[in-house]
């Protein structure tokens, strides 16, 4: 293997991903060079090094504390950096067009899958780094007033092994998925069933396998099953660590060439699916006739013209047929599944029934903050065509919130339904859950669309963005804290009497029509600026 061209595809790949932003697409720019990761990562444990030392001296009575803490906590370290990667992994390298997920460039250098296997996985655990950085700089300051200076330096080097194996983990799902493009035909609606079927089925998998909350409840804990623990992967590295810190450096050290041992055999395997699934399968076209903007009964029913009707649906196949948008349906099931399992009724912890069921309302509020916030951007240069269309701003609005919150509410209704069943509630406070679910569902769905009206990218990248890096990170911030406001309220209106559950309800609806009308007010006004002019 040929680690120079490893190293050259690598920061290829890096500068690639940062150059495609709106800010940072100058070669020349400090901030669009590969380095800028490893500055970010430097000065992020630096900074938080010197702060938490400060805030924490060694004469404080907080070391005293901070000391069973860090040797419990920092063995699971290197799997909460499997995890971190593999999140990160699924929701934006997993998104690619298909004009970008191939590897034709490569074709025509001499570089084997394994070497394009180690260079992207590489990218990927370098651009992801930063979260590592976040955690290790306190971590370091305080192990050092304990006197586990020299086993931080073990707990790095094992993450970074964690980042590595993350990266490896989303190359195979990658691979898995690279004949997922664009399916047309008759045999579309069927390829999505069965793409989003395996995805979701093959990344909840990944998550639980390498989510030690599950997997130390599902065995009882290393304590109770210490032999059953060692002949599992993902904890080779959290009994290297404990077996250090217990003073075994010999048998540390065997768990720790096995965990390299299991990387590089995730890197064997991926490289494997690379080169057996090294191509896209091209898209294929069929043409039958069909009458433009025919008839659409359900969304005429709902007071939508013809034309609005018609993208509408265009946005509904849009969504079932684009590769990069199949994440988005997925991703918010797999979450709320992996909560769901975390948190189900177990003996000595089991939650009120309607926390549970807020859990249903959650995701079908981010489904919908999701379709919001990407509706506007995924048209991409074809927005210029709604502007040739006989339609109005106000038309394509009306459209827009029919497509995201359509989906969303067939959404929230049923997991609302069957998660009631599940935590055992009567009939009236689930179909309250449900309604709360909607709610949230439709007032973070207008707010989306005001984000999306003002600030989407419609430029065509390797990764797709839709939406402003900023304006994504404050549509999801705000958006979360307007669904948690009223799902947290309409289930404290449910799960206590008397005044608490009166206070509850008001501010559940006070939060739900108050940001439902802000929401709305600022995504029509939002659209009707938009097709005053071209935004490209």
């Amino acid at each position: 293997m040929d680690l120079h061209s490893v190293r050259r595809i690598a920061s290829v790949l890096v500068a690639s991903q940062i150059r495609s932003g709106r800010t940072t697409s100058d070669p020349r720019s400090v901030f669009a060079r590969p380095f800028i990761f490893g500055a970010i990562d430097v000065a992020l444990f630096l900074v938080l090094f010197a702060l938490t030392a400060i805030a924490v001296p060694r004469s404080s009575s907080l070391s005293v504390v901070v000391g069973p803490l860090l040797t419990t906590a920092l063995p699971f370290l290197p799997l909460f950096a499997v995890a971190t990667v593999l999140v990160a992994g699924v929701m934006f390298e997993l998104t690619a067009t298909s004009k970008f997920a191939g590897s034709d460039a490569v074709n025509w250098l001499p570089v084997t899958p394994g070497e394009f296997v180690l260079a992207s996985s590489s990218a990927i655990a370098y651009t992801y780094s930063p979260a590592l950085a976040l955690v290790l700089g306190p971590v370091a300051a305080l192990s050092l007033d304990v006197g586990l200076g020299g086993f931080v330096v073990l707990v790095a080097f094992l993450s970074v092994v964690g980042l590595l194996e993350g990266a490896f983990l989303v190359e195979m799902v990658r691979s898995a998925t690279q004949r997922a493009g664009s399916s047309g035909g008759r045999r579309g609606r069927l390829s999505l069933v069965v793409r989003a079927a395996a995805l979701a089925v093959l990344v909840l998998a990944l998550q639980l396998a390498f989510n030690p909350v599950f997997l130390l409840d599902s065995i009882g804990g290393l304590d109770a099953l210490g032999t059953l623990s060692a002949f599992l992967p993902v904890f080779w590295s959290t009994h290297a660590l404990s077996l250090w810190l217990a003073g075994d450096a010999g048998l540390a050290f065997v768990f720790v060439v096995a965990q390299l041992g299991f990387a590089a055999l995730l890197l064997l395997i991926a490289a494997q699916l690379r080169a057996r699934y090294w191509v896209v399968a091209p898209t294929e076209f069929s043409f039958d006739a069909h009458a433009y903007a025919g008839a659409h009964p359900v969304l005429s029913a709902l007071g939508l013209s013809r034309a609005e009707a018609a993208i509408v649906t265009k946005d509904f196949h849009g969504l079932t047929r684009r590769r990069e948008m199949l994440p988005m349906l997925v991703v918010p099931f797999v979450i709320f599944l992996v909560i769901l399992l975390e948190s189900a009724p177990a003996p000595g912890r089991a939650l009120p029934s309607p926390w549970g069921v807020a859990f249903a309302g959650w995701a079908g509020g981010f489904l919908a903050l999701l379709l919001a916030t990407t509706s506007v951007g995924q048209e991409r240069r074809a927005l210029q065509t709604l502007y040739a269309a006989p339609v109005t701003g106000r038309s394509v609005f009306r459209a827009k919130v029919a497509s995201v919150l359509f989906p969303s509410l067939l959404v929230t209704v049923p997991l609302s339904l069957a998660a009631s069943v599940l935590f055992g509630l009567s009939w009236l406070p689930a179909g309250a859950m449900a309604l709360v679910g909607c709610a949230g569902a439709v007032a973070v769905g207008f707010w989306g669309l005001a984000f999306a009206a003002r600030y989407s990218d419609f430029q065509e990248r390797p990764r797709p963005q839709y939406l402003r890096p900023s304006a994504m990170i404050a549509a999801t911030f705000s958006g979360m804290i307007i669904l948690f406001g009223i799902l947290i309220a309409g289930v404290g209106a449910l799960a206590y009497t008397g005044a608490s559950a009166l206070g509850g309800a008001v501010v559940c609806l006070g939060f739900a029509v108050g940001f439902t009308a802000i929401g709305w007010y600022l995504a029509r006004t939002g659209f009707d600026r938009l097709f005053r002019e071209l935004p490209f």
